[in-house]
């Protein structure tokens, strides 16, 4: 009788472990119960948010500004919908918000992405990245050859109400799969740039993955890339002056290289995060509409991002002015501008200046400088290209009015008195102009004007005019542009 009375409560303690057993969650016992609870999921609607922090070096010249972007987002029958906002800040100015729509319809190994922009849908097509979907991402990291990483947190947290539990990840790190996810979603966009070429290695993530008790379904996915994204822009930088001095390659005397270096380009990424939620799964389907599906493509085929922004045929050096057939103009002479048009190169040779000097410290293949002095006085020309961007040369000065007068009071410049935006025709090309008169030991006058040089682009010009005389604004237009009649 004593023995089964012992054995009874062997049993029964045996019997409360096993359940205690059962009852308490693991990283393996959730990650498989996940894996059961996905396999049952084919639509999802949530929200994205992603922030970074960037600071941009060019020059010696210093700025810093932010990037966020807040957006809904759902997925079904590989169609991924997306609709929000983009932020960007930079100190001194306004906030440039951006209102943004898209779809992504994925077709066998194509994805077609077609955007609204200011009331106009474009389309583009490019090779189907690895993962599509931010629940690809979720898939990939609980990868049972990842579980010795991943960590669960003992306490519950809560979203939206219910309750979840947390895994983490420290120290994240995954270059292959970065190297072919970038490669595979933008190899084509960029053209010859081999981006598998582009160092992963310093990229380091912290991983928050918190799933629905209830459901067993991701609620909120976190991955905080701290400051490892800069190493990742410096091997991309590198990466990108490779692909562009490839198409640059028909142009002979042009290194790309050595503007590039010229210009000291450096970027810093101090912060970077991206938060996905999952609010709704196996919803409604999502259903692109016509306008979208009727857009002009945004690519020519074969075309890459580069001959876009650039302008087909690199190798082209053909003038814009059907009448003028002389192509073989040098284009890398101090004092003359190119300017990148939609129908190839379109250059302009800067005449000397009547009077004025080229200084050869502020002159290369894209900039031109030429100056004056006297005893009692002292004039200079900057020249340089902009391209207009779909904006007018009205709202292009006037939107460098700001970052002007923060320019003149680094040099504590006394009573600055700014004119309104102008508009003259001075030999014979339109001309957009502001003009600042200050006290700077004398008299002084600058002048910001964009000279009209095709449909897309302008000849950008900084004058500056310090003398005991009176100053004549028109007079010091004519002489700026006096530069391309000569």
């Amino acid at each position: 009788m004593k023995l089964k009375k012992i054995l009874a409560v062997i049993l029964s303690v045996l019997m409360l472990v096993s359940l205690c057993a059962c009852g308490k969650m693991t990283a393996e016992r959730l990650i498989a119960d996940m894996a059961k609870a996905l396999a049952e999921v084919d639509s999802f609607a949530g929200t994205m948010n992603m922030g970074m922090e960037m600071g941009i070096s060019v020059m010696g010249e210093s700025m810093d500004m932010s990037m966020t972007m807040d957006a809904d987002v759902s997925y079904a029958d590989k169609i991924t919908y997306t609709k929000g906002t983009t932020t960007t800040a930079m100190a001194g100015q306004d906030d440039i918000v951006v209102e943004m729509e898209g779809y992504s319809v994925t077709d066998g190994d194509t994805i077609t992405t077609y955007t609204l922009t200011e009331g106009t849908w474009t389309k583009m097509e490019m090779p189907k990245p690895e993962m599509e979907t931010s629940l690809d991402t979720v898939k990939m990291l609980i990868d049972p050859e990842n579980l010795g990483k991943i960590v669960l947190q003992e306490e519950l947290d809560t979203y939206d109400g219910r309750e979840v539990y947390v895994l983490t990840i420290s120290d994240c790190n995954y270059p292959e799969l970065a190297t072919d996810y970038i490669n595979s979603q933008m190899g084509s966009v960029f053209g010859d740039m081999d981006l598998s070429e582009i160092d992963m290695s310093g990229i380091v993530m912290q991983v928050t993955l918190k799933v629905y008790k209830d459901t067993k379904l991701p609620a909120v996915l976190s991955v905080d890339f701290g400051d490892s994204m800069t190493s990742f822009m410096d091997s991309a930088m590198d990466a990108m002056i490779g692909a562009f001095s490839e198409g640059m390659e028909g142009l002979e005397g042009v290194d790309i290289g050595a503007i590039f270096e010229q210009l000291n380009m450096s970027f810093e990424i101090p912060a970077a995060m991206t938060t996905v939620t999952f609010d709704e799964y196996n919803i409604e389907p999502v259903v692109v509409p016509k306008e979208a599906l009727d857009a002009e493509e945004l690519l020519s085929d074969g075309e890459s991002i580069f001959d876009s922004i650039l302008g087909a045929g690199l190798g082209d050096m053909t003038v814009d002015d059907p009448e003028d057939t002389d192509t073989s103009v040098p284009v890398t002479e101090p004092g003359q501008v190119v300017v990148f048009s939609d129908d190839g190169l379109y250059s302009i040779v800067l005449g000397e200046v009547p009077g004025y000097t080229l200084v050869a410290d502020y002159t290369d293949d894209y900039t031109a400088c030429y100056e004056f002095y006297t005893e009692t006085s002292y004039s200079s020309y900057m020249y340089y290209i902009i391209s207009l961007n779909g904006y007018t040369m009205e709202e292009l000065v006037a939107d460098s009015i700001s970052g002007y007068i923060d320019y003149l009071n680094q040099f504590e410049c006394e009573n600055i008195v700014t004119s309104d935006v102008q508009t003259a025709t001075v030999g014979g090309y339109d001309v957009a102009y502001v003009t600042f008169d200050y006290i700077l030991d004398y008299p002084s006058q600058d002048i910001l004007a964009l000279i009209a040089v095709s449909e897309n682009y302008v000849v950008a010009v900084e004058s500056y005019t310090m003398t005991e005389a009176e100053i004549d604004t028109i007079a010091t237009l004519e002489t700026a542009v006096s530069a391309f009649v000569g």
